[in-house]
């Protein structure tokens, strides 16, 4: 898969997955993403190719809200630690980052903004975006609606427990509304059915077309 990188020789960036900074990094981030990608770097590099490793935190997951409420700290402090905590442990495995974004920081917060709405405008603008109307989850007791990590319930296909749209069990991926049993992280929660719309996108235009 990446023969036409082995061969080259110029610039290259290279992106890895970003982790949730909700805490350490486990051995499936370190084997997984930042170790086949700390590999090609090096090789690229050792063929006298320019190579850049950037990569950052999602400061944006909902796991975020939920490791805050657990901790009783706030969410900026959350991310701003365990992002320092993930630095720390990219750079006891040798994994040399030439750029980790922390979003929320102030040298980055605006541009990081602006380039999520640019790529959302181009998205939008080439209609490679649908407007889907999803029934959603209302936690009164705690007045958002419920999604991702805070959408409990279980799998449609295997009955495991699982916490937001993808069974970790068995792997499927669903609409909320697919959910069994569904119920909060709020022991008191009162919830109610709504529709929601969301942006999605219309995968038939991003794969190749055929010739």
């Amino acid at each position: 898969m990446f023969e036409h990188l082995i061969l080259a020789k110029g610039k290259f960036i290279i992106i890895p997955s970003i982790p949730t900074p909700n805490g350490r990094l486990h051995l499936g981030h370190i084997g997984g993403p930042y170790l086949r990608a700390d590999i090609l770097m090096r090789y690229l590099r050792s063929r006298s190719s320019t190579v850049y490793m950037v990569g950052g935190t999602d400061s944006y997951d909902s796991y975020v809200t939920w490791q805050a409420l657990k901790e009783g700290r706030s969410i900026t402090d959350i991310c701003n630690n365990y992002h320092q905590a993930i630095e720390a442990d990219l750079a006891s495995m040798d994994i040399k980052m030439d750029l980790f974004i922390n979003p929320l920081k102030k040298e980055y917060h605006i541009d990081y903004e602006k380039w999520c709405q640019n790529i959302f405008n181009q998205l939008h603008d080439s209609k490679a975006l649908q407007d889907i109307s999803e029934e959603i989850t209302f936690d009164q007791e705690l007045q958002k609606y419920c999604h991702g990590c805070w959408q409990l319930g279980h799998c449609p296909i295997c009955d495991a427990d699982v916490a937001g749209y993808f069974c970790e069990s068995c792997g499927a991926h669903f609409k909320p509304e697919d959910i069994n049993k569904a119920h909060t992280r709020s022991p008191r929660s009162q919830l109610i059915k709504g529709k929601y719309q969301n942006w999605f996108l219309r995968l038939s235009t991003m794969l190749p077309q055929p010739i």
